[in-house]
């Protein structure tokens, strides 16, 4: 399987940096592996935090917090979803690197809104229904992909429903 990149969004400056326990909690259940993971958060103004939370050994394998989720999900695919104006050659760019392109990073960053922050995510998926049945109780909108299109709309689906 193939890796992939997903970028989520999520409504408050420290939402993404929250989520890296049960993306850890996912990894250590082995339903995702995860290459890196970076996070992006900007305050009321117009800065933006980007944290690396990868510990490069050896092989690239992700340490810190964790994350275990979305990056790489569901299967593999071409590149798509690619959203606001990012270009193809820096999405592209990102997958050939040891871990995410810091560019395409800067770029995705700068769409963000005042008090959101973002979780980057490059791995895959290695149970993809436990996955989306893990991932249905979190608020998130993604941002980008490089998921197949109809991958990317399962992932889309599962993160607007609502939990019963």
């Amino acid at each position: 399987m193939d890796s992939n990149i997903v970028v989520l969004r999520f409504e408050g400056e420290n939402q993404a940096e929250n989520m890296l326990s049960i993306f850890d909690d996912m990894q250590e259940k082995g339903i995702v592996t995860l290459e890196d993971a970076v996070i992006a958060a900007r305050g009321p103004g117009d800065n933006i935090e980007i944290k690396q939370t990868q510990s490069v050994t050896g092989k690239y394998t992700f340490r810190g917090s964790g994350i275990g989720l979305l990056a790489g999900l569901l299967l593999g695919g071409p590149i798509g979803g690619l959203v606001g104006g990012t270009v193809v050659g820096a999405f592209a760019g990102a997958l050939k690197d040891v871990g995410i392109d810091d560019k395409f990073i800067r770029q995705t960053s700068e769409m963000l809104t005042p008090g959101s922050s973002a979780l980057f995510l490059m791995g895959r998926a290695d149970d993809p229904d436990k996955f989306l049945e893990e991932l249905r109780p979190f608020k998130a909108l993604v941002a980008t992909t490089s998921l197949s299109a109809e991958q990317e709309n399962r992932l889309k689906r599962t993160l607007a429903e609502e939990e019963l």
